[in-house]
């Protein structure tokens, strides 16, 4: 009897690993669609990095202390953005990089979005 408990322990070891070793990861899947909750207040944007992968949706809403005009270097997309309001800001996330979020008026840096090669492709 104890040569079965073994051997089925050990298989289950084995297919245990293989699984963990095979099992698909979100780095393979296909695009998602991401979205950031954002918040600027003076200076400081929260979170001040957002990573995604290429073919990604990526969608921030964004609220802010004033009104600014929020831009997205690398993708030239720009969202004006109202004191205590919600702007909404989508666009596919298909050039990969590290690319800066520049408050347009004053060119100060708040942030960063870094998109990744999706792997598998």
């Amino acid at each position: 009897m104890s040569r079965q408990i073994t051997f089925a322990v050990l298989a289950l070891l084995v297919l245990g690993g293989l699984f963990v070793t095979l099992r698909p990861n979100g780095s393979n899947a296909g695009p998602q669609d991401v979205r950031f909750n954002v918040s600027i207040n003076g200076d400081a944007m929260e979170p001040n990095e957002f990573t995604v992968r290429d073919g990604d949706t990526v969608t921030f809403q964004i609220k802010a202390d004033r009104e600014l005009d929020l831009h997205f270097h690398g993708y030239d997309e720009a969202v004006a953005v109202k004191d205590s309001e919600t702007a909404t800001l989508s666009f596919e996330a298909n050039k990969t990089g590290s690319w800066p979020i520049e408050e347009h008026e004053t060119e100060a840096e708040l942030g960063k979005l870094v998109v990744q090669p999706r792997e598998g492709n």
